[in-house]
């Protein structure tokens, strides 16, 4: 394992090693996420973020919230999942990747959805509706762009999802009959 993959060990410390322990934990998170952005830093700030995931997990289960342990292929594995529901079904499920991609959900209508880690961490929960899913209603009035042979409408959404402190982002994308989640794991946000 290389360095830098570990590189928010030392400011944890740092940050815990303060007077005020909330403002040195909140400085040290800010310089993770900050470095995290940064070229070779990628794989530490997902090791990060699956070190967290991890510490809820067992904080939980410590309390007595969760009864189950954490989920052998998970411990094995180290991967995490983000699994898409739709009124409480399983849709999708994606393996976060450590480096920059993106993925689509593809046949998301009209309904309840959760986005939520295969730990059983809910990152989103709401409904979508026809005004976020079909174009004509997302955006009445305006042409397909160049995808109306493909059912997909471009680069336009309705609604835009951060989690995991931005390193994921999921937009809704409405198409001609259904809807689309456009996932992007470790890009930094675009204008627009």
């Amino acid at each position: 394992m290389s360095a830098d993959r570990l590189y928010f060990v030392p400011i944890l410390v740092r940050g815990l090693q303060e007077d005020d322990l909330r403002v040195g934990l909140h400085e040290a998170f800010r310089e993770i996420h900050e470095l995290g952005q940064r070229p070779g830093h990628q794989n530490g700030y997902w090791q990060f973020l699956r070190f967290m995931e991890l510490a809820f997990w067992e904080a939980d289960r410590l309390a007595g919230a969760v009864d189950d342990p954490l989920p052998e292929e998970v411990e094995r594995q180290g991967i995490l999942e983000l699994q898409f529901e739709k009124d409480g079904l399983p849709l999708a499920s994606i393996a976060i990747p450590q480096a920059s991609s993106f993925q689509t959900v593809t046949d998301v209508s009209q309904g309840h959805y959760r986005i939520r880690l295969d730990t059983g961490r809910v990152l989103w929960s709401g409904r979508l509706e026809s005004t976020d899913l079909l174009w004509g209603h997302a955006f009445p009035g305006k042409g397909l762009l160049m995808a109306a042979s493909t059912g997909r409408s471009g680069q336009l959404f309705t609604r835009e999802l951060r989690l995991l402190g931005g390193a994921v982002v999921v937009r809704v994308q409405p198409g001609l009959e259904m809807g689309s989640f456009a996932v992007a794991f470790g890009i930094p946000k675009e204008g627009g």
